[in-house]
């Protein structure tokens, strides 16, 4: 997983097939000139150079086949080919009522395309099948998962305890559900974690349970702390969806920034970072 949102998640940001396809050829074409060009592009869509130029520009229109050679070089696949061929179809459909059916579908793909899971490189849990609900409905199970990553939280279980302020009772409960789940082991006198990531998807039945159940122990945590160990930012502003999304794809990147620091850097203590962008000013979900 790259440590930047990509190219492709910047896609659906396009209202234009040809601009997405024109942004996303250039950008390849600025990491391997050698491999992207508009005369290569052509070649694979089957036409002049100055055709595709001009469409591209805006000035005229690929083929539904020349569309689909287009992506196919350029490495669009999957969603991010749905949603051009989709805007291909918008763009060229005189039909109010299936230009407002086509834009539906549109703006389903470009929210799936925000979803956090595709912005994480971690292990994708489905807790229906994976029967890890018990790791996700008792906040204080993927804590003390993150504990046991650290050597000498690792090798004492009391220890964990006492930096948690907790029962040993209690440790070792959550110790017992990463055992029975296999997201950890015990070897050599000392529990190791067997996986490292996990990622919790919104679409997981649990999902809503989870972060509550995650945000009020860490309300709890936070008023243990002095000032100088916990941080917390607060804001309520008006403004536009415009500025929502740009908030958006900014904290997605923040996030894979936060992964790849994460990962680079030792395991000594354990952190939580959480993040909230949300609408007062729309009505709730029925």
């Amino acid at each position: 997983m790259n440590s930047q949102v990509s190219k492709v998640d910047e896609l659906f940001d396009h209202s234009d097939y040809r601009a997405a396809l024109r942004a996303e050829l250039l950008a390849k074409k600025a990491a391997l000139p050698n491999r992207y060009s508009f005369q290569r592009l052509a070649d694979a869509c089957k036409v002049q150079k100055t055709y595709l130029s001009t469409a591209l520009a805006g000035k005229g229109h690929l083929s539904r086949d020349q569309l689909f050679l287009a992506a196919e070089f350029l490495g669009l696949a999957g969603a991010a080919l749905d949603y051009l061929e989709l805007l291909y179809e918008f763009q060229r459909s005189s039909s109010t009522a299936r230009r407002r059916r086509l834009e539906t579908q549109l703006d389903r793909l470009r929210r799936a395309a925000r979803r956090t899971e595709h912005h994480v490189d971690a292990d994708i849990i489905n807790a229906d099948t994976a029967d890890l609900s018990a790791y996700y409905l008792d906040p204080i199970v993927p804590i003390v998962h993150m504990f046991v990553t650290i050597p000498r939280f690792a090798a004492d279980s009391r220890s964990i305890a006492a930096a948690l302020r907790m029962g040993e009772e209690r440790i070792n409960r959550a110790l017992e559900i990463l055992l029975r789940l296999k997201i950890a082991a015990f070897e050599n006198g000392a529990f190791r974690s067997r996986r490292d990531s996990l990622h919790l998807p919104e679409s997981s039945p649990v999902y809503a349970s989870h972060r509550t159940l995650l945000r009020m122990a860490a309300l709890d945590r936070q008023q243990q702390l002095g000032p100088d160990d916990s941080y917390g930012f607060s804001a309520i502003f008006s403004s536009n969806e415009a500025v929502r999304n740009n908030l958006r794809k900014k904290i997605l990147a923040l996030i894979n920034h936060a992964q790849t620091a994460v990962a680079k850097g030792d395991e000594e203590e354990i952190y939580q970072l959480n993040i909230d962008l949300f609408a007062w000013s729309r009505g709730l979900v029925q």
